[in-house]
């Protein structure tokens, strides 16, 4: 089973300075201990771990963490990024609008980078049941803000005669 979710647009920061941290956080975070910590139990298809976050694949983020990729550290937690901007001192990535997958543990990942992401990062998601909403980071930290439902008036007979008055 599972909940199936498409990410609509997003725009995540980090600075090239913190790039050695940000390996280090995503290299901690794949430990046994921190996997048993924070992850699913049981095994995965694909891989020896006790444990696993889900629909991720350790050993292939334990590669990219030595490749020192970020690209390939987000593909290895199934988001598809490409590079925005490139400047000597930052690096702006956007993810791919992805067909639709099953939603797994990627809050652990964004909320263990929040101190390395700029504030005003965000990605925009929808869910299978029409819900949105949009994790972002700020100060450090990472969020979520659920989307705020359109709420509309009381209704108004609209008529023949007077529909062209509503213009």
């Amino acid at each position: 089973m599972g909940y199936y979710i498409t990410t609509d647009n997003s725009s995540i920061t980090i600075l090239k300075a913190n790039l050695p941290r940000f390996f280090e956080i995503v290299s901690n975070l794949m430990t046994p201990d921190s996997i048993r910590k924070y992850s699913q139990d049981g095994l995965y298809t694909n891989s020896d771990q006790e444990c696993h976050y889900s629909w991720i694949d350790t050993n292939e983020v334990i590669r990219a963490v030595e490749e020192k990729s970020p690209i390939a550290i987000f593909a290895a937690w199934r988001y598809n990024a490409y590079v925005v901007e490139d400047t000597d001192s930052l690096i702006r990535f956007h993810f791919s609008t992805f067909d639709t997958q099953k939603m797994g543990d990627e809050e652990i990942l964004f909320s263990a980078i929040a101190p390395v992401v700029e504030n005003d990062s965000y990605i925009e998601v929808r869910g299978e049941d029409g819900s949105r909403w949009q994790w972002s980071w700020m100060n450090g930290k990472f969020f979520a803000a659920d989307e705020i439902q359109v709420s509309y008036g009381t209704p108004r007979e609209v008529t023949v005669d007077t529909a062209k008055d509503n213009w």
